[in-house]
């Protein structure tokens, strides 16, 4: 191969069936820029010479069998834009400065894959980075405050891992930044309240940790939010009324928590995109309110084991979108509503 392809800059097998390891030759590819194999069937490791190309802006090899660590090489190739290597069986930990040399980096996918190990500190050398896809991996240790220096960054998932410590306040002055999902983890510690720094976020996932303390107001500031999802934790205290006030708002779950007092019962009258509505396995009580019948997008409420009282507003017969509703475990009276 690359006795008869010297001069090739691209080069795209993706979505294919290919087997086998990935041929060395390719590292002898001197002018390649761009190397695309994702979604094939592609085996062994990736080939410690790749650092070989330092013309290199895009590797992707997601959605294959490879296997063994990561090449420390790959960080030294200072033209990479993009590393995607996402849904393999790779292992062994990140180099500590994965980023002293590439600070052109913009994307960062890694995630389904054995990597164990510290999320480097190095990454905030990495000063384009818009994406950082580490999720579903052995990660350990805390969250680097330093990731709170990336301007640019746009998407930060490290959900399914064991990280551990509190959430760097840091985070949340990037400005920049739409989805954040730091789910299923280790987490402790309180929700920091300076959300108002990031009027981009359109997902927040904090789900599955051991977070305390209330849910910060600050949260109804962000005008572009679509989830909010904050189940199985130990947070307590009232629900701030300014989440009811996001109208881009698509899905809340609040799911197994110690949440107390009452929904407003206005709820719904600032939430005409609302779809899912959870708050099951928590401390809620009074009367279940009658505008919920405003949320015509709804398809899915789930109120169950909490302490609300009262009867089922006739109102919500006429959600004609909802598929699934869960009042069980309360203290309802009154009729079944058809």
């Amino acid at each position: 191969m690359a006795s008869k392809w010297k001069a090739l800059q691209q080069l795209n097998l993706l979505n294919n069936k290919l087997v086998g390891s990935i041929p060395e030759g390719i590292c002898n590819l001197s002018k390649l820029e761009e190397i695309y194999l994702g979604n094939n069937q592609l085996m062994g490791e990736i080939p410690k010479k790749m650092g070989l190309l330092l013309n290199l802006k895009v590797l992707s090899f997601p959605v294959n069998n490879l296997t063994g660590s990561i090449p420390a090489t790959i960080f030294n190739i200072s033209s990479l834009l993009n590393i995607s290597l996402s849904n393999n069986s790779l292992s062994g930990s990140l180099p500590m400065d994965m980023c002293y040399v590439n600070s052109k980096l913009k994307e960062l996918k890694l995630s389904s894959n054995h990597l164990s190990g510290k999320i480097p500190t190095s990454l905030s050398q990495c000063k384009k980075l818009q994406v950082i896809s580490l999720f579903h991996n052995d990660f350990t240790g805390s969250i680097p405050s330093g990731i709170g220096n990336l301007r640019d960054l746009q998407n930060l998932s490290l959900k399914y891992n064991s990280l551990a410590g509190k959430i760097p306040q840091s985070l949340f002055n990037i400005s920049s930044l739409r989805f954040l999902s730091l789910a299923a983890n280790n987490l402790k510690g309180e929700i920091p309240p300076s959300f108002s720094h990031c009027p981009e976020l359109r997902g927040i996932s904090l789900s599955f940790n051991q977070l305390t303390g209330g849910i910060p107001k600050e949260i109804g500031n962000l005008s572009n939010l679509n989830i909010l999802s904050l189940e199985c934790n130990i947070i307590s205290g009232y629900v701030p009324a300014e989440i009811f006030n996001m109208s881009s708002l698509q899905v809340i779950d609040f799911t197994n928590n110690s949440l107390s007092g009452s929904l407003p019962m206005d709820i719904c009258k600032h939430l005409p995109d609302l779809q899912v509505l959870y708050f099951s396995q928590n401390h809620l009580s009074a009367q279940l309110p009658t505008t919920l019948v405003l949320c015509g997008e709804l398809s899915s409420l789930s109120l169950s084991v909490n302490r609300f009282t009262g009867s089922i507003p006739r109102e919500i017969g006429n959600l004609s979108k909802l598929e699934n509703i869960f009042l069980d475990d309360n203290g309802l009276i009154g009729s079944v509503i058809t």
